[in-house]
């Protein structure tokens, strides 16, 4: 989405520059506190929400009610960086450009960094934004770590989490595919300004990990000014039993629910109703296909049953008298998908393995059925980013599931990994943020097929 029209029409950003030059500024826009309590508190939950919301209209309303402040400036001959120390581009952006820039110290002591987060820390709720914490960059400029859209050498150091104590009332299960998620109820809270009664308990076995217990009392903080969570129980019973109730049987097919290695509750009912809709629903996230809504997905279950029953018996008039003209669009959208060759990871994420990411399953060194029959749970732990736990689990699904994924693979053309010793990007990690080329997923799909890596920004993040 092109945000270049309402970006414009924030008052803090200077519509035209006294310096000349060819490169980009880069900053963040958001809104006051003061602005969201007059005009909308009563339809928004926080100012976060309202700005995200706000931006991406198409008319441009209310843009004008956002702030903007500017905290690094680029340019192409990387004059900005060879030339300047860190707080005189703080300087230019604010003198010479206009623009507004977030207050700051210049030190080379420790504890004058500590000093200000704390008196940060304590000022907080008297500032008219909201702040989790600071940004340490080193004064001295590495061109090439400015570069990056994150530079690994800016640091962030975060405020101590905003907490509250409540009582757990309800724990609910959420179906998601075939697992459980739970969530907490509790006695309403306040956290970072705004109201809370409930918050993600992750799975059985860190429940039991924690002691949690009906009626305990919870710690809960809010991560990222965003995700509510329970860090602690404060009075924890453990004996070695279970003090909670956890869903027996499924709710949608009524299977018996398991708890797996990792603890995470589940309906192991491959044919639960839930779990197709659940399977066709990433089937076309991975082949990127889209316009299939859950309306239309719950039909495609009842007549295929499985996304590789619909491949092997779909036709176009079929589908054409179940959804009209989009029929006709979803069957060549589908036809022209299994004509472009596919990794074997993502061959395996048209599974649906739930818990296992296109991007962890990519990371399998393998390139054909004959390879993946031959793999052990022994292998897998030796791949990069798999446990133990997680390494065991995917040995279970993918042996469990043998048979549909060959005939899953009968539908699609497999394309040869390329080893990685030969690859252009062997040994190298990428990580693709903001305005592309092209789509992210064909990017990262490159970066593999030629021994590169795709990672998150960490210290040993290449580009």
């Amino acid at each position: 989405l092109d945000v270049t029209e309402n970006i414009k029409k924030i008052s803090d950003i200077p519509q035209t520059v006294d310096e000349k030059f060819n490169g980009s500024i880069r900053g963040e826009y958001y809104m006051k506190k003061s602005v969201f309590k007059k005009y909308f508190a009563d339809v928004m939950k926080n100012p976060r929400n309202a700005t995200a919301g706000i931006m991406k209209r198409l008319d441009g309303k209310d843009c004008e009610k956002l702030n903007f402040f500017a905290y690094d400036i680029l340019s192409e001959d990387n004059v900005f960086e060879s030339e300047y120390l860190v707080s005189q581009k703080y300087n230019l952006l604010s003198e010479g450009f206009g623009f507004k820039t977030p207050n700051y110290i210049v030190t080379d002591k420790l504890e004058d960094i500590l000093k200000f987060r704390e008196e940060m820390q304590k000022n907080r709720d008297t500032l008219d934004f909201d702040i989790d914490g600071l940004v340490v960059k080193n004064e001295i400029i590495e061109i090439d770590d400015m570069q990056r859209k994150t530079p690994l050498r800016d640091i962030a150091i975060k405020f101590d989490l905003m907490q509250a104590d409540s009582i757990a009332r309800k724990v609910d299960w959420q179906l998601q595919g075939s697992i459980f998620a739970p969530v907490v109820y509790f006695d309403e809270i306040e956290l970072d300004g705004t109201s809370n009664i409930k918050a993600s308990l992750h799975n059985v076995a860190w429940m039991k990990e924690m002691g949690f217990h009906d009626g305990c009392k919870v710690r809960v903080s809010k991560h990222g000014q965003i995700i509510n969570q329970v860090d602690e129980v404060l009075d924890p019973i453990f004996d070695g039993d279970i003090h909670f109730n956890y869903p027996k049987k499924c709710p949608i097919c009524g299977a018996d629910t398991v708890v797996t290695e990792s603890g995470i509750l589940r309906c192991p009912n491959e044919e639960c109703s839930q779990k197709l809709n659940h399977w066709f629903d990433r089937f076309f996230t991975v082949l990127d296909v889209k316009g299939v809504g859950e309306a239309m997905i719950k039909d495609l279950v009842k007549r295929y049953k499985t996304p590789i029953h619909m491949l092997a018996e779909m036709t176009k008039d079929e589908l054409s008298s179940i959804f009209g003209l989009n029929g006709e669009k979803l069957y060549d959208n589908i036809r022209i998908t299994q004509k472009k060759p596919i990794t074997l990871g993502k061959l395996l994420a048209l599974m649906d393995f739930e818990g296992y990411s296109l991007k962890s399953l990519e990371k399998l060194p393998y390139s054909s059925l004959d390879e993946l029959g031959k793999i052990t749970a022994k292998d897998i732990i030796q791949i990069e980013g798999f446990s133990d736990i997680t390494a065991n689990e995917l040995y279970k699904y993918i042996s469990n599931r043998w048979i549909d994924i060959k005939d899953m693979a009968n539908e699609f053309v497999l394309e040869e990994k390329k080893n990685s010793s030969d690859g252009k990007f062997n040994g190298t990690s990428f990580c693709f943020h903001g305005t592309l080329s092209h789509k992210r997923k064909e990017l990262e799909e490159m970066v593999i097929a030629n021994g590169g890596k795709i990672g998150g920004v960490t210290k040993s993040l290449n580009y």
